[in-house]
């Protein structure tokens, strides 16, 4: 996985600081406002947002993972409404922006569950456990606020009984919203929102994102075996080796091969080890380090398939000597007809035996209703 510029990272790390700490700072002015009125409990409520607000921090501490800042912007606005819920739409606005913020936190959670897996990623049961994840916690959070009125006794002046039913309500709601643009984006693609915010957050989490340990042995035995219907060799990613020049027919070759095997039963693809199960390695592509050729390799994917299939294309870096290292990329079984798109054509490609074979009209036709 490309990593991210540690200039990048400084800026956004400051980002984050200030914007953070403007917010606690607010909370910590509401608390002092509070020392001067006889409501003191609110003060017990306002502190436990404030505690809340460093859950980012805990979380890229204690589990190593580091949520976009878009994300962070999302949830510092749910609490930002929970501290004002008593003014705004008697709390309603804070259910239905929880709603939306569990939603795509459950939904990030079973992505990271599906890339790591093997198992064909189901649209279906992703977005279905988002909605749960984020129903299930504005349920908890309605909830603590019930708590805090019977047991704590702190009154809400504008949240009525009937709080807890018409609350939860606007939490599935929230839910229901983000799901469907889930649901949307893994199927068809749709919903740039939540393809920069799961790019940012698979660039700011490179180690969630890679298979388990591949040894160069194991890739030799894998070599060993030639090419097949589910394994091919590719000398690189974009250089002709005649030429010695990049040329689109090698990226179009390669992903080619990508394609049809996510519109047959998945496989296989060794970029950096010639026709004859040599390997050559990926510095003749003429990159300047491994993550700019990653980088590269990336683009084509998102640019040409699309970035929805990024959990069934599984692709890491693998260092086979001190000198030579190769692309190995591993691709699941699609559930649904997979294009690639070059000059504003859609081509589809399958395998049969060891090559890429495109399909059209009739054909076409008849593969995708049986196959899908």
């Amino acid at each position: 996985m490309a990593l991210v510029n540690k200039k990048e990272y400084r800026i956004l790390d400051k980002k984050r600081f200030y914007l953070l700490w403007f917010f606690r700072i607010l909370l910590l002015l509401l608390i002092a406002l509070e020392l001067t009125s006889d409501r003191s409990t609110f003060q017990f409520f306002y502190m436990i947002v404030f505690l809340l607000s460093f859950a980012p921090s805990i979380i890229r501490r204690t589990l190593s993972i580091s949520l976009p800042l878009p994300f962070e912007l999302l949830y510092i606005l749910s609490l930002f409404t929970t501290v004002l819920g008593e003014k705004i739409f008697s709390g309603l606005l804070v259910q239905f922006i929880l709603g939306i913020f569990f939603g795509i936190f459950g939904f990030l959670l079973m992505y990271i569950l599906y890339y790591n897996s093997r198992i064909q990623t189901s649209p279906i049961l992703i977005t279905a456990f988002s909605f749960s994840f984020s129903v299930a916690t504005g349920a908890i959070w309605t909830v603590f606020i019930f708590l805090l009125q019977t047991i704590a006794k702190i009154k809400f002046d504008t949240i009525s009984k009937n709080y807890a039913p018409i609350g939860l309500l606007f939490t599935i709601i929230g839910a229901g919203v983000v799901s469907t643009a889930e649901y949307l984006y893994l199927t068809y693609g749709e919903g740039r929102i939540l393809q920069n915010l799961l790019k940012a957050f698979m660039k700011k989490n490179p180690d969630l994102f890679i298979e388990t340990e591949v040894k160069p042995k194991d890739i030799v035995k894998q070599i060993e075996q030639g090419e097949s219907e589910q394994l091919e060799f590719k000398s690189s990613l974009r250089t002709n080796l005649h030429t010695k020049k990049p040329d689109k027919k090698i990226e179009l070759s390669v992903l080619k091969t990508i394609t049809a095997f996510l519109n047959t039963d998945g496989g296989t693809l060794l970029i950096g080890v010639a026709d004859d199960g040599k390997v050559i390695g990926i510095d003749h592509d003429g990159f300047s380090n491994n993550d700019k050729f990653y980088q590269h390799y990336t683009n084509l994917i998102q640019n040409h398939i699309g970035n929805q299939y990024l959990p069934i294309i599984k692709s890491r870096l693998i260092q086979m000597d001190e000198e030579k290292t190769i692309l190995k990329v591993n691709c699941m079984k699609s559930h649904k007809p997979v294009f690639l798109n070059m000059n504003d054509d859609d081509y589809f490609f399958v395998r049969i035996g060891p090559a890429s074979v495109k399909l059209s009209d009739k054909k076409l036709l008849e593969y995708v209703k049986k196959k899908f």
